[in-house]
């Protein structure tokens, strides 16, 4: 009987050693199958979002673009340099806001600010003289515009600065590479 129980022993043993290599997994192994399991699960979800773009329907859904009809006598603001110079003179005034309220670029600053006003004044009383008085008075009623003119439709380019602005201030307090960043978003938008 004693040979028997030695057996069953044995057989008992290797068993539980044979279950011992699945249930207990060479962890070194597994660690070194991380960013293959990482690349498949980037891929996996690169290729559940094609699969959803080409099935999504068109996205706009209302009529095309309307091409802007100004009648005579209305004038809409040309190009200007006047945004441009405001971002020059606003990042001058808050570089020196950093460096302190008498430093040269804070001066330089409210000075581009101060000419930057000027100038888009000067603009906006050009554009006054060069408008001829409409022969009919234009009404408005209830926040819309008469037919046949072309207001400025509305555009995401504000939210965009604003974001970039937190940026912006944000690297001013955490370091110069979030305040490149915030200049470089500030000057794309």
């Amino acid at each position: 009987m004693e040979g028997l129980a030695a057996a069953f022993e044995a057989a008992l043993a290797g068993l539980i050693e044979l279950s011992a290599r699945f249930v207990t997994p060479d962890w070194g192994a597994l660690i070194g199958l991380l960013p293959v399991g990482v690349l498949l699960g980037v891929l996996g979800f690169l290729g559940w979002l094609v699969l959803r773009y080409r099935a999504a329907g068109p996205t706009r859904r209302g009529p095309g673009r309307v091409a802007p009809r100004t009648p005579d006598g209305i004038h809409m603001p040309g190009p200007s340099l006047a945004p441009f110079l405001v971002a020059v003179g606003a990042f001058l005034l808050f570089f020196g806001l950093i460096l302190g309220v008498g430093s040269v670029p804070f001066i330089l600053g409210v000075i581009a600010l101060f000419l930057t006003l000027a100038y888009w004044l000067r603009e906006g009383m050009r554009d006054y003289d060069a408008i001829e008085a409409p022969t009919t008075a234009l009404t408005v009623v209830h926040g819309e515009p008469p037919a046949g003119i072309h207001m400025p439709g509305p555009s995401f380019r504000p939210l965009l600065v604003s974001a970039a602005l937190v940026v912006l201030f944000a690297g001013f307090l955490l370091g110069p590479a979030l305040l490149v960043g915030g200049v470089l978003l500030v000057f794309i938008t």
